[in-house]
Order: C-alpha cells, then sequence, then structure tokens
C-alpha cells in the first residue's frame, strides 16, 4: 500500500478494487482483510491517490498495471 499518487504510475498492483462510493467502508474493510492476509499491493484509490490529483488518468495506469479487477 501506498499513499503516493505518483507511486500508482510506477507500480504493479496485485488487485484493483473498484466500487460505488456508498460502499467505501465495507470495502476499505475487505482491502484491509486481504492486506492482513498477506495481498500487499493492492490499489484502493483512497490510499493510492492524493488530494488533488487527476484521477482519471491515475486510475487509468493503476487498473492497467494490475493484474487483477475486482468490482
Amino acid at each position: 500500500m501506498t499513499s503516493s499518487a505518483s507511486n500508482s504510475t510506477m507500480r504493479s498492483y496485485d488487485l484493483f478494487l473498484s466500487y460505488n462510493s456508498t460502499d467505501h467502508k465495507v470495502v476499505e474493510e475487505i482491502a484491509h482483510k486481504l492486506a492482513e492476509s498477506g495481498l500487499k499491493e493492492l490499489f484502493l484509490d483512497r490510499w493510492n491517490l492524493l488530494i488533488g490529483t487527476r484521477w482519471r488518468p491515475a486510475l487509468e495506469r493503476a487498473l492497467g498495471s494490475s493484474k487483477a479487477f475486482s468490482g
């Protein structure tokens, strides 16, 4: 997990988590459980994008560098 938006352009992720904003709490709980289980390369926008980041291009780059997608 990273808190730097620039890292989303350089990293690859095992799992990209996509969700409806109304579900953010449950998705973040799931992400924590996955991380605790050993899956460390997760992309969750709240963890990986800084406020003010051009989110659409950053999400496209992260999705393109992810091995799997869950939404």
